[in-house]
This record gives C-alpha cells, sequence and structure tokens, in this order.
C-alpha cells in the first residue's frame, strides 16, 4: 500500500473526505482529514474522483508510482467576461471578435506553476486545445466561458484592425469578472522629405488625409 495526498493545484491545499472511484472495486475509497488516500500502486491508473466538482491532472509518464507522492485535482471555474472597444467612433462588432484561452505562466512564458510529478504543460496544450475559440460574443460585448481552475491562464481578446488585448485569469473568485479592451491599431511611418533635386528639406510640415 502506498500513501498519496490529494492536493488542490490552485493553492496547493489538501482536499479532505472526497470519494474516489477505482476499477474493480465496488465502494469508493475516501481521502482522510488531511488529504491522505491509502491505495495500491496499480489502482493510481485507474483512479478517479467520484461526481463532476473535480478532474484529475494526470501525472507525467516518468513518474514511478511507488514514488508518487501527490495525486493533483481541478474544479472548473465559470468566466464573465466583457469587451470593449477605445474609440467612440467605432462600434463593436461580436462577430468579428475571436475569444481565446491561452497559458502564460507566472513568467509570462508558456505553461503554468510547476507542480511535484505533474506534467501541466502537456495538459494545458491538450486542454487548451478542447477550449480554445469557442465562446461567442454577445451583441452588448459580454460573453462566458468555462475553464480549468488552474494557475497560469489568460484571456485574450481579438478583432481585425485592432490591437488585442490579454488579461490573467483570476482563479480565487468564482465566477470571475473579467473586462478586455480593443484598441485602434496605430502605424508608425518613417521617411525623408527631398526637394526636386534629391536634397532633404528641414522645417516641413507632413500631414496625413483619410
Amino acid at each position: 500500500m502506498i500513501a498519496i495526498t490529494v492536493r488542490d493545484i490552485a493553492d496547493g491545499s489538501p482536499v479532505p473526505d472526497l470519494p474516489f472511484l477505482i476499477r474493480g472495486l465496488v465502494e469508493p475509497l475516501r481521502t482522510d482529514e488531511q488529504g491522505v488516500l491509502h491505495l495500491r500502486p496499480g489502482n493510481l491508473a485507474t483512479l478517479r474522483p467520484k461526481g463532476d466538482d473535480w478532474s484529475i491532472l494526470r501525472p507525467a509518464n516518468s513518474v514511478d508510482p511507488q514514488e508518487q507522492e501527490t495525486v493533483w485535482l481541478h474544479r472548473y471555474l465559470r468566466i464573465l467576461g466583457s469587451i470593449c472597444v477605445d474609440s467612440e467612433l467605432v462600434e463593436l462588432d461580436p462577430s468579428r471578435v475571436r475569444i481565446s484561452v491561452v497559458a502564460v505562466g507566472e513568467d509570462g512564458t508558456a505553461g503554468v506553476v510547476a507542480r511535484e510529478g505533474l506534467d501541466t504543460t502537456w495538459f494545458l496544450l491538450h486542454s487548451l486545445r478542447r477550449i480554445k475559440n469557442v465562446c461567442k460574443v454577445a451583441e452588448d460585448g459580454s460573453f462566458e466561458a468555462t475553464i480549468p481552475r488552474i494557475p497560469g491562464f489568460a484571456i485574450s481578446a481579438a478583432m481585425p484592425g485592432w490591437q488585442p488585448d490579454q488579461v490573467p485569469v483570476p482563479i480565487k473568485s468564482d465566477p470571475c469578472v473579467v473586462r478586455l479592451t480593443l484598441s485602434k491599431e496605430t502605424l508608425v511611418l518613417t521617411g525623408t522629405v527631398k526637394s526636386a533635386d534629391g536634397e532633404p528639406l528641414a522645417g516641413v510640415s507632413v500631414c496625413g488625409f483619410v
């Protein structure tokens, strides 16, 4: 028998009194008051929480079940978002807005907070493929999304011709509220004003027209 501590990946806290189903066993196993589960190493492969409140994150293939000390779980997080444009002259066109869920990590790079014995990068890549670009934006710029409650996610909004916006997901509140603002793209032109003879001209005013 081995002792495994079951923890919430959002904050690392143990999850006490949680029933688990194991293939071949009629009665579920429960974690104790410290979130510890006692089971055989061979049962880890079919271990899953009972009910829909929690989902298990599978460990990396390189982790030996005999050496595994932690099982990481996550809940799902509901996001209530809104999008606006940084212009009084243009209205938001919801049909052209694309909402994406991206992995940003603590240092701004792809990936999430490292957890003991857990291949979080693999999990995120496969999760993002399932949930990316599935949100629809309403006429008032609002949208809803459901993502794993795991540190390292961000919500991104993009629309052709506008600068995209991205905000990290605050996992401590559920539902969490996010607001994204799209800014008009700007184009910087540089050049030299010359005379008909090819000489540079100083003090000339340059104007642009639309």
